[in-house]
């Protein structure tokens, strides 16, 4: 089960590393910083780099929260506070943690999607959002992004992606 963790935005990864020297070992299977590609035009030619997908949170996959709520309300309260529905530290939706992993490859990317626009419609042939379209809400073709919406604790939630369209028909 996912759990999700508050911190400052920009400082996502030495905080994602001080939980893992804080947690116990074995109360954890993983702790990440989710991450997107995303491409930019300098010196005449198209990089890759990464950016944090969720600006101010980590992502602890863990079968039980309560030694890592425990922890987060000692020794790094001044730095993470767990995401809590009420007053309960719950972990996402089964159905919203398979979506989001669905998108991630085995570095915790979002890579990049590639496809067409024919007819209005996004027929996009590879990559993360292959058969996912359905979650696409604006596409910024001069910067080749997608924003796209998805269900986190049962509210929209959006974030952006790569998103190239090859052709528009």
């Amino acid at each position: 089960m996912w759990y999700i963790i508050q911190t400052a935005v920009g400082r996502e990864e030495s905080v994602c590393e001080k939980c893992k020297h804080a947690f116990p070992a074995g109360s954890y299977r993983r702790i990440f910083v989710p991450k997107y590609i995303i491409l930019k035009k300098y010196q005449g030619a198209w990089h890759e780099e990464r950016q944090v997908l969720f600006p101010g949170y980590i992502i602890v996959d863990s079968d039980d929260g309560e030694p890592i709520k425990d922890i987060l309300a000692g020794p790094l309260a001044r730095i993470a506070s767990p995401v809590c529905t009420g007053k309960d530290f719950v972990p996402v939706y089964p159905e919203e943690e398979q979506f989001l992993d669905s998108l991630l490859d085995m570095n915790d990317t979002v890579g990049i999607s590639r496809g067409d626009i024919v007819n209005g419609e996004f027929d996009i042939k590879e990559g993360p959002l292959r058969q996912r379209s359905f979650c696409i809400r604006k596409v910024d073709r001069h910067r080749r992004l997608a924003k796209i919406e998805f269900l986190l604790y049962g509210q929209n939630r959006q974030t952006q992606v790569a998103l190239e369209i090859v052709r528009k028909s």
